[in-house]
């Protein structure tokens, strides 16, 4: 993974064969990054979205194992309640046919390449849950 620092986070690019999501906040806990947003776009094979379904608690998990073009990626980076950090993504991903598929981002290797902006915020952010819910939100 290469980066550069801009006033306010960074822009990075993961490099083909990273995983998307380690890469991106394996480096958020080298540069101390607690609290983070980011957009991106570029490739990913082997992707695993799903679909949250509060009825059930549970994700509707789907992977793809063709190499797909990331056409939106965004999402935030926080502390889970154990101190480490998570990657909350979602992202549209485009095929051959021009169909896309869309959900929660839970794995995608770079291919070739995945170009993010990073923009980072002092403190960290946190989940609470919802009452009623087996959903989280930002504690703000």
């Amino acid at each position: 993974m290469l980066q550069r620092a801009f006033d306010g986070g960074y822009i990075v690019r993961i490099e083909a064969g990273e995983s998307a999501l380690e890469a991106l906040t394996s480096f958020c806990e080298t540069e101390g990054i607690g609290a983070a947003a980011f957009t991106g776009l570029g490739a990913v094979s082997r992707a695993r979205l799903g679909y949250y379904d509060d009825d059930s608690g549970e994700y509707i998990e789907q992977e793809f194992d063709s190499n797909l073009e990331v056409l939106n990626l965004t999402g935030n980076i926080r502390r889970k309640t154990d101190g480490t950090l998570l990657a909350h993504c979602h992202c549209v991903l485009s095929g051959p046919e021009m169909e896309t598929r869309g959900g929660h981002l839970f794995s995608g290797i770079a291919n070739p390449t995945l170009e993010i902006i990073l923009w980072t915020f002092t403190g960290e952010l946190r989940r609470i849950p919802v009452p009623g819910s087996s959903a989280q939100v930002l504690d703000l």
